[in-house]
């Protein structure tokens, strides 16, 4: 079984100052990736955090994990990630989704999967340096010669998965572990719809970590990002007509009192089911984390973007660097 790719980021990014720590550590670590979230509105801009973060690293590859076409226009987004590829050549990544705390914060809604296969192919050919057409006009970055940024999917339901097969090099996915299978198999129709060989498409899960020798407090800390993964997905199982019964009650309370500017904040954990905890995050002891990592890993993903959290990001992150990471790879 391959090791996979080992990636890092933050719900909140916290200041630029701290990102700037955290990069560098996780680049002395040999983390591949460090990812800044896009939550218009809630937490700072990634965009300056990201400009931070590449001034002050020489080696990790960075990139907004993930950001939205609506709020954030397609040609910002490009110009954007042109700027970012000339400070940082070759380490750039565009995480891009339909959006969700980001839009509703401002009351914008949530892109279709078709427009964001539509922004998808804008970014890229902007990227590029080529002139794209875009709702009637022809746009064209004019100071870039142009590059090549992979792109991946924020996504959950079958059509956006279908679409990173189609369009983009991975997917960033931030359902079960369980839920794994079903993630390849939307990928690799998208892919076949298309022509593009089957594993074209990289599949990251993106999940809560929190190292503890203490179980039950790792527990209690990744509850805040818990209760909107729980929520997102289980909205996605009520509409498929799959949700558990034990979870109708528990989810539509949480969908009731959920509040786009308090997202993934302390506010919540009160309402999330234990048994949650086990299905959306990896939290206990860094053996623990280690068996949860290698079963993501044995289900398919090639990346794992952990997602750190408890009062110290630190040390959270030099935790599953020092104690999960070597046992990982061995």
């Amino acid at each position: 079984m391959p090791a996979p790719r080992l990636s890092v980021t933050f719900f909140p990014p916290d200041s630029g100052h701290a990102a700037i720590r955290r990069a560098r550590l996780a680049e002395a670590l040999g983390f591949d990736t460090f990812w800044i979230p896009d939550s218009h509105m809630i937490w700072g801009d990634p965009w300056v955090l990201l400009g931070a973060v590449a001034a002050g690293t020489g080696r990790i590859r960075i990139g907004p994990g993930v950001t939205h076409p609506l709020v954030r226009h397609p040609s910002v987004t490009a110009s954007a990630i042109a700027t970012l590829g000339a400070m940082a050549p070759g380490r750039v990544r565009l995480g891009i989704g339909i959006g969700s705390s980001g839009p509703a914060t401002v009351g914008v809604r949530r892109a279709g999967a078709r427009e964001l296969e539509a922004a998808i192919r804008v970014i890229r050919g902007l990227v590029s340096g080529a002139p794209v057409q875009h709702e009637g006009r022809s746009l064209q970055i004019a100071f870039t010669s142009g590059q090549d940024v992979p792109i991946s999917v924020g996504a959950m339901s079958e059509h956006t998965l279908r679409v990173a097969g189609r369009v983009a090099d991975g997917v960033i996915f931030s359902g079960p572990i369980g839920g794994l299978e079903a993630c390849l198999e939307a990928v690799r129709q998208g892919e076949q719809a298309v022509g593009r060989p089957a594993g074209s498409v990289g599949v990251a899960l993106i999940s809560p970590v929190s190292i503890d020798s203490d179980p039950g407090r790792a527990r209690e800390a990744v509850k805040p990002i818990v209760a909107r993964t729980a929520l997102v997905w289980l909205t996605l199982a009520a509409r498929r007509g799959t949700i558990d019964p034990a979870d109708r009650e528990p989810w539509q309370r949480l969908q009731r009192d959920y509040d786009p500017y308090r997202h993934m904040t302390a506010a919540y954990s009160h309402l999330v089911e234990e048994r949650w905890l086990d299905t959306f995050a990896l939290a206990g002891t860094a053996d623990d984390v280690l068996g949860r990592c290698r079963q993501a890993v044995a289900a398919g993903a090639t990346e794992l973007i952990v997602n750190l959290v408890g009062p110290d990001g630190e040390a959270q992150l030099r935790r599953f660097g020092e104690e999960v990471v070597p046992r990982l790879e061995a």
